[in-house]
């Protein structure tokens, strides 16, 4: 990869990032207040909704999108929750193996882009601070470093940056440069993993986008550190996919 290309891939980046970050942290509690509002009330009891819009809701029904949200929490927490897990990442890791033509070098540099975004997820998330919604503290009020260094590895209630959206964008990214004619497969994948976040209320929309951008980035940054040495870039092999 050519210095001109890296430096426009990583302007570009950057800016999706930007626009991305900065119009879902607008939205933050505007969206997390609609889910809580029109999740049904059964769901709701389950996750992350508080106290006092449980009040709000337990004298009514599930309202007329509570049979809408029930398919697609079925929808989104199996199929779609997995695809931001480790057991995914394992399986796509070994499929690279199995079918990629660069064989070891795909799935190492896969497996050094996942082993990145994890690392920055505990880091980052302890860093910020930010608590989950849905339990009575607003999305912009931070508590960084919670529990001092012990909090890196105890990180209870924590959600920003969200460690599935983290994981999916850097598999997705790493995916789209190992094989770029499945790029709108695994850029759809790593969205609805973002979107199961949101409509489970575990997380902010701005986590989720600040996930995505920090695992699509540690996997853009690892590619150009990485290409050249391991010879990451040959097309021809890439198309016999």
């Amino acid at each position: 990869m050519s210095m001109q290309l890296r430096l426009a891939a990583a302007l570009t980046w950057a800016i999706i990032s930007a626009a991305l970050i900065g119009g879902s942290m607008r939205l933050d509690r505007r969206v997390s207040s609609w889910v809580m509002e029109h999740r049904p009330l059964h769901l709701a009891r389950a996750t992350t909704l508080d106290n006092d819009a449980i009040a709000r809701r337990i004298d009514r029904d599930d309202g007329p999108h509570g049979a809408t949200f029930i398919a697609l929490e079925w929808i989104f927490r199996y199929p779609v929750w997995h695809l931001g897990r480790a057991s995914a990442a394992v399986l796509a890791a070994g499929l690279l193996a199995w079918r990629h033509p660069l064989r070891w070098r795909a799935t190492g540099y896969f497996c050094i882009c996942c082993i990145a975004a994890g690392m920055t997820e505990f880091l980052v998330k302890w860093s910020v601070g930010r608590s989950r919604p849905g339990k009575g503290i607003d999305a912009f009020d931070l508590s960084p470093f919670r529990g001092g260094w012990g909090g890196i590895f105890h990180q209870d209630n924590l959600s920003c940056p969200s460690g599935h959206a983290i994981l999916a964008g850097a598999m997705a990214m790493a995916l789209c440069l190992l094989l770029p004619r499945w790029s709108l497969v695994f850029v759809a994948a790593a969205l609805l993993v973002c979107v199961q976040r949101v409509l489970a209320n575990a997380h902010w929309m701005s986590d989720n986008a600040i996930g995505l951008s920090l695992g699509s980035g540690a996997a853009l940054l690892l590619y150009g550190a990485l290409a050249r040495q391991w010879r990451l870039h040959q097309p021809r092999p890439l198309q016999t996919i």
